[in-house]
């Protein structure tokens, strides 16, 4: 009740008493928030809309999550897009008053079943300097296998607490990092990158520079034993020598924001072992209303043939999915999950 009350409270503001607030504040920083829409805000904190992926091809970029944290003042939206094809590769952006903070893709049949024997190559957050853009890449590999490619973009909103104004992506850009390192060419390309000392990671992600036969992700994620702040990925060739180099990349955020306050960011692992033929793992966030944030997938294998990740998605706004297979040739080991939550600082 005492939240309701303050949220009914905030719509009968007048509107002086807004203008006067957004003098006292750079208003270049806050994107001012209709009062008529804040009931429906309101409502969103306690009935976030999850809505399944529409199926059926050329439907192009969809927004397909939304929530708010338990304070009202995190908000995480999810795109996606898919296109189908044997070698494909999609970009998804987030709306412009929303920062990037992770992403993922899943391989599918065209009937979105994971009855696909494509796989990922690639899936990564596009460092422009803009924190809009997530990418992945996929294909078919020795076995001719038309599949779709769904790719999601996670964007996340923050919101002044008094007004409850939109603070301005660049504000929170500007307290955010992603950081990138190219390996050296190999059959199983590995590389790492790490955040500097201050920014938090909330997701990264990998790009397998092939050329020839191709070479497939093992793993996209935070380092082993996920007790610093690198992110970790590794390819291999199959059945073919291509050798090539892989990209790696990690967005981290400082969690102290202007006008905002402090961003609680937390992180949990799930694992089970791989048999033969395909692997899935959800992972979701812990209770108290955390949203996800950042996903990655970690895989080993046992016989030197190789597990290969065809999902690290998000399966909906608190539940994160991954998957690993082998291909060609049998293999069994393990497959990891990690993920990033965020919330307001209680």
């Amino acid at each position: 009740m005492k939240k309701l009350f303050s949220f009914l409270t905030v719509i009968i503001l007048t509107a002086s008493f807004i203008s006067c607030r957004k003098q006292e504040m750079n208003t270049t920083s806050l994107l001012p928030i209709k009062a008529d829409t804040l009931s429906a805000k309101m409502d969103s904190v306690f009935t976030p809309l999850d809505i399944e992926p529409t199926q059926g091809p050329g439907l192009n970029r969809q927004l397909v999550y939304h929530a708010f944290d338990a304070s009202g003042l995190v908000e995480v939206s999810i795109w996606a897009d898919y296109v189908d094809g044997q070698h494909n590769s999609v970009d998804v952006s987030v709306d412009a008053d929303y920062v990037l903070t992770g992403g993922g893709a899943k391989v599918t049949g065209t009937n979105n079943s994971f009855s696909s024997e494509g796989v990922l190559t690639a899936a990564f957050p596009v460092n422009n300097g803009t924190f809009s853009t997530y990418s992945a890449r996929s294909k078919d590999h020795e076995v001719p296998s038309y599949h779709r490619l769904w790719v999601y973009a996670i964007g996340m909103k923050l919101h002044e607490a008094t007004t409850f104004a939109d603070i301005e992506p660049a504000v929170i850009r500007s307290q955010m990092f992603i950081a990138e390192a190219t390996s050296g060419v190999a059959a199983h390309p590995s590389g790492s990158v790490s955040l500097p000392g201050a920014f938090i990671p909330l997701s990264g992600g990998a790009r397998l520079n092939w050329t020839g036969a191709g070479s497939l992700l093992v793993s996209n994620s935070l380092q082993q034993p996920y007790s610093n702040f690198s992110w970790f990925s590794q390819g291999k060739d199959l059945k073919y020598s291509d050798p090539c180099s892989v990209t790696t990349y990690c967005i981290g955020i400082n969690p102290t924001i202007t006008y905002f306050g402090q961003l609680e960011i937390q992180s949990k692992i799930a694992q089970k072992s791989a048999p033969t033929g395909k692997c899935l793992l959800t992972n979701s966030v812990d209770p108290g209303g955390y949203l996800l944030s950042g996903i990655g997938a970690f895989g080993t294998y046992n016989n030197n043939k190789g597990r290969y990740l065809f999902a690290m998605y998000p399966y909906n706004s608190t539940t994160a999915e991954v998957g690993n297979k082998d291909h060609l040739y049998t293999d069994i080991g393990s497959l990891y999950s990690w993920i990033s939550m965020v919330r307001k600082q209680q």
